[in-house]
């Protein structure tokens, strides 16, 4: 199972202590075989009803591509991060044109920040790592610079398709920092 650092992973929300959200919850999706699309495939919003989440892409002030991503309250506390089961290559940031990223885990967004560890690393970890350690664990200038949402779910977001926003302009796409 895929869990996104937005909410509650399904299984291993009793392990990870991740904190729900107002904004929609991703709680599902599946590791792709062959190809590049983008997973996570399934949310349930606050009202408990079904959708498909909107791909997102980014760019960041250096190359983190490989680095776990976590999401800080605005004071500095954790808001969420994900359990080590949750995340393999089937996670890491596909390359899109000019700098961006095709976020695969959802949950990118104003509170980013990268952990030391990479996600084969996160993945062999034995057990979630504390708050504590997450947050020691941060690299300090690691920062989202900027992020969209696209108009297409993000099961239909290739390559290809983001690369025709990228070099439209981002149309209809909608700024999320």
């Amino acid at each position: 199972m895929t869990s996104t650092i937005m909410a509650a992973a399904c299984s291993s929300a009793a392990k990870n202590s991740e904190t729900p959200r107002e904004d929609p919850v991703v709680i599902g999706g599946s590791q792709p075989a062959e190809g590049d699309v983008a997973q996570p495939v399934i949310g349930i919003n606050r009202n408990g009803a079904a959708y498909l989440p909107k791909a997102i892409i980014y760019k960041t002030n250096g190359n983190y591509n490989d680095l776990v991503p976590v999401n800080l309250n605005p004071d500095g506390t954790l808001l969420s991060y994900p359990d080590p089961t949750d995340v393999g290559e089937f996670s890491t940031p596909l390359p899109l044109e000019g700098g961006w990223l095709l976020d695969r885990r959802g949950g990118i967004g104003t509170g980013t920040r990268f952990t030391r560890w990479t996600y084969s690393e996160y993945h062999a970890l034995p057990q979630v790592p504390s708050p504590q350690q997450l947050l020691d664990n941060l690299v300090p200038e690691a920062r989202v610079t900027a992020a969209y949402r696209l108009p297409v779910n993000a099961n239909a977001a290739d390559t290809a398709v983001c690369n025709g926003f990228i070099r439209d302009g981002l149309p209809g796409c909608t700024p999320i920092l």
